[in-house]
């Protein structure tokens, strides 16, 4: 919710996804582990109907560690 919203104050969407991923694994000092999509890293994800950073989008299917573990009906 707050990347989308970030986004509708001029904040690119670019910079709004890797606030919620990227960044906060670096935080946490994880950024080995997780935070992006790389050989190695955990495989977690989600796939959207639409924008994921849009309120309208609908979670689609739910991936951990590339396993799936939800699948919109």
């Amino acid at each position: 919710y707050i990347a989308g919203y970030l986004t509708s104050q001029g904040l690119s969407k670019d910079d709004a996804l890797r606030s919620i991923t990227e960044i906060p694994a670096r935080f946490l000092h994880l950024e080995q582990k997780i935070g992006t999509l790389e050989p190695g890293k955990d495989g977690d994800f989600s796939v959207w109907n639409g924008d994921a950073l849009l309120s309208l989008s609908r979670c689609q299917a739910v991936f951990v560690e590339g396993v799936p573990v939800y699948q919109a009906l």
